[in-house]
């Protein structure tokens, strides 16, 4: 039905059972490879954007500064790529100098990797130190403050509310408009308020700059419950290391540590696009050389090709010798009144006019050379008529080429 016999069954069922376990695997490791290094661009990519947008002078610039991040990603891998590729090609001046590059821009990435995580690490300790720095103040001072802050707050609120009440029930009294005497009265009840407000704003002013003072000495006060200081990993490996003795200098020491192997991961895994460039190129070139049918098939070829370019150059510069006394032919052709014989003896003495036809048309094969080859071919031929003669044209009378002297008309030698 496909056009398969046997044969071809039984070849493969034989390379399954020789060759697919091993392609598979091949196969599987190196998309495996290949796809662990996409990710790790990608994550590299939002690392040094979420870094170096950390940089920018306004909110305006934070996209301009996240995407050189990305661009400081980006060329650490394909510089460094582009550099052992040019070294493969031989251009080792230019790999060297994309190489340098590419180291350049990988120890600014893992720079940017360490910022960004350590940030989390950073902030576990300040916490954490905040929270024991609240815990062994005295806040009673503190507390004070604020509970009189809050007591002044509820008195001026209350009595500017009683006096408010007051107002209300002297305009609310049932007396058509308002007598004078009332008039005074509100005015006085509001003068009241105006400076129960002012003496407890500046009350509570006051209270404010004490409170900010005295916060001064407990950070963190929002801080309720111990947060954890360092890693639960940082904790295991610190206790390990320290054979169940570690110290707080330690485990920060070792978070930093940790924080840097962790960051430069990343740029690591991308830097691989390179070896895995160089791996394939070779797995390759061994496929190729390991393929006795493939290898002796393009040895073939290429000596075909170089067979067929010689061939082809001979060609074209006996084509180039016959240009001229071609040119001579097809001038016969158009002004005299020879014969095809008679033609082809004069301008080619020595040699085949067949011949002749034979290499310009192999040279002509595109077409390009000679456009109008086979009508140039037709005219010497006699197979057409030549255009109008020119009238002070004069013929020559040449018996050896194809004349009678007698009676001026054309006689062909080829059938003498």
């Amino acid at each position: 039905m496909l056009g398969l016999n046997k044969s071809d069954l039984a070849d493969a069922g034989r390379w399954i059972r020789d060759h697919f376990s091993n392609w598979f695997a091949n196969s599987f490791v190196m998309v495996g490879v290949f796809s662990i290094i996409i990710c790790s661009i990608y994550i590299g990519m939002y690392f040094d954007g979420a870094y170096a947008r950390r940089w920018s002078p306004d909110a305006g610039a934070e996209h301009i500064f996240r995407n050189y991040g990305w661009l400081i990603s980006l060329a650490m891998v394909f510089f460094t790529a582009v550099g052992v590729k040019a070294f493969q090609e031989g251009a080792r001046g230019a790999g060297a100098i994309f190489i340098v590059a590419g180291v350049y821009f990988t120890i600014l990435s893992a720079t940017q990797s360490v910022g960004v995580v350590t940030l989390k690490a950073q902030q576990m300790m300040a916490q954490a130190d905040a929270f024991v720095k609240i815990e062994t103040t005295d806040t009673t001072r503190l507390d004070f403050l604020k509970e009189e802050r809050q007591l002044i707050i509820s008195t001026r609120n209350s009595e500017i509310a009683r006096i408010e009440g007051s107002i209300d029930a002297i305009r609310n009294d049932g007396i058509q408009g308002i007598p004078r005497a009332d008039q005074d009265s509100i005015d006085a009840y509001n003068q009241r308020i105006d400076t129960l407000r002012n003496e407890a704003d500046a009350k509570i002013a006051a209270l404010g700059d004490e409170i900010k003072a005295e916060m001064q000495t407990v950070p963190g006060e929002q801080i309720q419950v111990a947060p954890q200081r360092f890693d639960a990993g940082i904790d295991f490996w610190a206790y390990v290391l320290t054979f169940g003795k570690p110290t707080d200098e330690y485990k920060e020491g070792l978070t930093y540590w940790y924080m840097l192997f962790w960051s430069i991961g990343c740029p690591i895994m991308g830097q691989m696009l390179a070896v895995y460039l160089v791996i394939t190129r070779r797995t390759r070139t061994e496929a190729e050389k390991k393929d006795p049918v493939r290898v002796k098939a393009g040895e073939k070829a290429a000596q075909t090709r170089k067979r067929n370019n010689r061939r082809t150059l001979k060609i074209q510069e006996q084509a180039s010798g016959y240009v001229r006394p071609w040119e001579q032919a097809l001038r016969y052709a158009r002004t005299t009144k020879y014969t095809a014989a008679g033609i082809a003896q004069t301008a080619f003495p020595n040699i085949s006019i067949d011949h002749v036809i034979n290499v310009l048309r192999k040279a002509n094969e595109n077409g390009t050379w000679r456009p109008d080859l086979e009508n140039e071919i037709r005219l010497v031929k006699r197979q057409i008529s030549a255009p109008a003669m020119n009238a002070n044209a004069v013929d020559v009378i040449n018996p050896v080429n194809g004349y009678d002297n007698a009676t001026d008309n054309a006689t062909d030698i080829s059938a003498s």
